[in-house]
């Protein structure tokens, strides 16, 4: 073999193949695990759904057009029983996801934070479940009190709140 061959060619070979086969075990992985991944990302969902509207009995297919800004979908109990608004909010260290259940008077029946990455020991309390219980019952975020030192992820809440709100006036 020539210089050319030992030096380029077959390195290059070599490194393909490699590509090859890494890129193909890395494709199955992922047709085995997304399913899986998919089906826990909807049980998660559905407990969410009734951890926080705990008198409905089922949801029907989510709404995601014609929400107000921040909410990305809105599910409505089988029973009657109210809504729950999945809603994206700007908190101090990025988005916030929250699920907001209401009533059909406009109560709170429940509020959960599916994803934050506020401030470990300051913001982070605001996301907390003794701290987000204090709104279950009320008709608005602003009848509770924010977290001293914790301004901008309890404004994020609350937005959240209200957005949600908003949605359900309009379902």
């Amino acid at each position: 073999m020539n210089d050319l061959t030992k030096s380029f060619v077959i390195p290059t070979a070599v490194l393909t193949i490699i590509c090859l086969v890494v890129s193909a075990a890395l494709s199955l992985t992922y047709s085995v695990a997304n399913p899986i991944i998919e089906e826990n990302n909807r049980i998660t969902e559905q407990a969410a759904l009734m951890e926080v509207l705990p008198s409905a009995d089922s949801f029907g297919d989510a709404v995601t057009a014609g929400l107000p800004d921040g909410v990305n979908a809105v599910y409505t109990a089988g029973n009657g029983a109210g809504v729950v608004c999945r809603v994206t909010s700007k908190g101090y260290g990025g988005n916030v996801v929250i699920m907001v259940g209401v009533d059909p008077e406009g109560t709170i029946c429940g509020v959960k934070v599916l994803e934050q990455s506020e401030t470990q020991g300051l913001g982070s309390r605001v996301m907390a479940a003794d701290y987000t219980s204090r709104f279950t019952g009320k008709t608005g975020p602003d009848e509770v009190d924010s977290i001293a030192g914790s301004t901008v992820s309890s404004t994020a809440l609350k937005n959240g709140i209200r957005a949600a709100l908003d949605a359900a006036k309009g379902v």
